[in-house]
């Protein structure tokens, strides 16, 4: 028994190191920090919800700041990019509404929906994803429009007040 025990440890430690080096594998430039969440630990930047599932969260790494800053919402990011000076940021990085794996902005693809439709933490209707082709199709589920992230900083005002987002507590 005391056997089986040390064993289901090792595998459950082995599963957790699996997951943590997972979500920390993005490419990164030099002097970037490397994107580690802690779901149901660490706290969004903007609104102090905590971050619970992959598929929504962002971040943000600002010059002169020793980490990035977190999001459990694409869209709380997106507010706090838009009030932030854009010299300041090196990186903004979301995650993959299918598989929650990290991406550059701009190398995603984005879903803006109305809220009442796709539903996101604080309710901004954005998810990311690698494919364009899923973000087509997601975005003809959910009433949305697909844009490249230039197109998301284009119309960053709309987005973010399309509707104000209740804050949780």
């Amino acid at each position: 028994m005391k056997r089986r025990s040390i064993v289901l440890g090792i595998g459950g430690a082995v599963i957790a190191a699996i997951a943590y080096v997972s979500f920390a594998l993005l490419p990164r430039e030099e002097g970037i920090p490397k994107l580690v969440i802690y779901l149901d630990q660490d706290r969004c930047h903007r609104c102090n919800m905590l971050i619970s599932n992959m598929r929504y969260a962002a971040a943000i790494f600002i010059k002169g700041e020793k980490d990035l800053r977190k999001y459990d919402d694409i869209g709380c990011m997106l507010a706090e990019y838009n009030e932030e000076d854009r010299d300041r940021i090196s990186a903004v990085i979301v995650h993959d509404y299918f598989d929650g794996r990290p991406l550059k902005v701009e190398e995603a693809w984005f879903v803006v929906a109305p809220r009442d439709k796709l539903a996101t933490p604080m309710g901004y209707g954005v998810v990311a994803f690698a494919s364009y082709d899923d973000a087509k199709r997601l975005a003809a589920q959910y009433n949305g429009e697909v844009m490249d992230w230039k197109g998301i900083i284009n119309n960053i005002e709309q987005i973010i007040n399309i509707e104000k987002p209740m804050k949780k507590h």
